[in-house]
Parts: structure tokens; C-alpha cells; sequence
């Protein structure tokens, strides 16, 4: 995470932000930590046939499929999320063709308000859906002013996706990059924002950037997850600068574009390398120790 010891960094941020922990067993009371997911699979990933997709090892509707898993309580969120006493919603998009930017922005500022308004303490974030890295590297590409070659990974699935599949990842990406080509090398503003998510953008990354961008407002902190996280990250900071200021990383991703996200945002990882944990969970993973943190100091 840095020089500093983990937890002694983790307790600072709890300071910082006004976290306080979370309580266990019989002293449980009030409103609980929350994680937000949004899925979706995104248009990037789509296959001409069948449910390979050309750019991700994981199959065409794969957002699908796994809210329906963690609405049945099998997911191993749904395990991960009861142990550590954290709530979780899901946000679904399964037509990114429908709505707009601004309304997707929006519903990620209503949902922050939302839990505001109830007192929850945390929030952490997730998306899950195929194409999602491809998706989140063509943006971060475009908001750092990195070329697509520094951004581009090996995928978000369950195996790194195939030398080809990583070649036609990198060709979308590019693609894609040079769509918005009018905002590389510019400030970024609300505005920009906008016409961003209209080019590049899918409604997942819009929500949980508008929820992080609310959240900062409202004084919330939040738990990122993943390069499409930082993503969000990057844009929320855009419509409010400081964002940043509210935001925990627990990893760095084993995608190159969450490190140069991560570097914009000024961002260090609680843990240095990825934890390999499930899409959407390492924030689950961390926030034992996060409350850790918090204990020792009000000792």
C-alpha cells in the first residue's frame, strides 16, 4: 500500500473520510455497509454468433447469468458479503441502448443519495458483465492520455483471454479511443463527461461513476473494485473534483490501465498486487482488515 504500515495507512483513511467500523454480534445495530453492483454485459464483447466472445474469456451474457446466481444467494459474493455483515443490491443494464449518459449518471447519484439518507456507513462497488476491461481501458486510455497498447490487459475472466482474443481487444480498444480522440490531451469537465460516456461509455460505468461522484458529495466513503472501478473513479473525479479524496483501492488489478487509473487518481493499493479475488469481492476481502484499523485506533 505504501511505506506506511497497512494498518496504520487503512486507520488514516477511516479518519479522513469520517469512517467509523462496522459493528458484530450482539452490539450489530444500524444500517450496514452496502455493495452496489452494477452488470451488464457491454456491446464491445458482443459475438457475431454464438456466446464466445471475441474480446473477453468470459461468455456473452455472463451479467446475466451471474445476477441470477447472487439473486439466489449462490454467488460467492453472497458468502464473502454475509460474513463481513454487508448488504448487497444490484443495479442490471442489460440493454445499453437504453436511456442516456445523463440518466445513468443520475440513477448512480439517486442510489448514492439513497443510502446517504439511510446512514449506511460504507459503500463498496463492483461490476460484473462481459467486455467490462475492454470497456474500462478505452477510457482510462482516453482520460490519462495513454496509448492503447499501455492500457490494454489479459481480461477480467476466469483465464486470461488467448493471444488473438488479446490482439482484437486491442484493435477495440483502439478503436474506441480514437472515437473520443477530441478529449485526449484536454481538461476534463462535466461536459466532457457526457460526451465520453455517450461515445465510450455503458451504463454500469455511468451509474457507479455518478455513485461515486454523489457519494463524495454526501460524504460517503466507498470501496472501489477493478479497473472498471477506477474508471468510474476517474470520471466521478472529473464531475466533482476530490472524489478521489473518498475512495479506498484494496488491489491493484492485474490490468495495466488500473495502474495508470490508479496514478491519475493518486490512489495506493491496500495490497500491491491482485488478491485473485472474484470479480466484484475485494472489497469484501479488505474491509476486515479496514475495521481492524479502525478498532486499534479507538483503543
Amino acid at each position: 500500500m505504501s511505506e506506511r504500515p497497512v494498518l496504520q495507512q487503512l486507520g488514516a483513511w477511516a479518519v479522513r473520510t469520517g469512517y467509523t467500523g462496522t459493528r458484530s454480534g450482539d452490539e450489530a445495530s444500524g444500517p450496514r455497509p452496502e455493495l452496489l453492483l452494477a452488470t451488464g454485459d457491454h456491446a464491445v464483447a458482443a459475438p457475431s454468433s454464438g456466446v464466445d466472445s471475441p474480446v473477453s474469456a468470459l461468455p456473452w451474457g455472463h451479467a446475466h447469468a451471474e445476477t441470477d446466481r447472487i439473486n439466489a444467494g449462490v454467488s460467492p459474493l453472497c458468502t464473502l458479503a454475509a460474513r463481513q455483515g454487508v448488504d448487497i443490491s444490484v443495479t442490471g443494464f442489460p440493454d445499453s441502448s437504453g436511456g442516456s449518459p445523463s440518466q445513468w449518471l443520475d440513477a448512480g447519484r439517486e442510489a448514492a443519495d439513497a443510502r446517504a439518507d439511510a446512514a449506511v456507513p460504507l459503500l463498496l462497488t463492483g461490476t460484473v458483465g462481459t467486455g467490462a476491461t475492454t470497456t474500462a481501458a478505452a477510457l482510462v486510455g482516453v482520460l490519462c492520455n495513454a496509448e492503447p497498447v499501455k492500457v490494454v490487459g489479459r481480461g477480467g475472466g476466469p483465464a486470461p483471454v488467448s493471444d488473438e482474443k488479446w490482439k482484437y481487444k486491442t484493435v477495440a480498444i483502439r478503436d474506441r479511443m480514437f472515437q473520443a480522440r477530441a478529449h485526449r490531451r484536454r481538461p476534463v469537465d462535466a461536459s466532457a463527461v457526457l460526451d465520453i460516456l455517450d461515445i465510450l461509455g455503458t451504463p454500469d460505468t455511468a451509474f457507479t461513476a455518478g455513485l461515486l461522484a454523489q457519494s463524495a458529495t454526501r460524504r460517503t466513503p466507498v470501496i472501489l473494485d477493478g479497473v472498471s472501478g477506477l474508471a468510474a473513479g476517474l470520471l466521478a473525479d472529473a464531475l466533482v473534483p476530490g472524489a478521489a479524496h473518498w475512495l479506498l483501492l484494496p488491489e491493484i488489478s492485474s490490468e495495466p490501465a488500473a495502474t495508470v487509473a490508479a496514478r491519475r487518481l493518486a490512489l495506493t493499493p491496500v495490497v500491491d498486487r491482485p488478491m485473485g479475488a472474484p470479480a466484484a469481492a475485494a472489497g469484501l476481502v479488505v474491509l476486515p482488515l479496514l475495521d481492524a484499523a479502525v478498532s486499534l485506533r479507538q483503543e
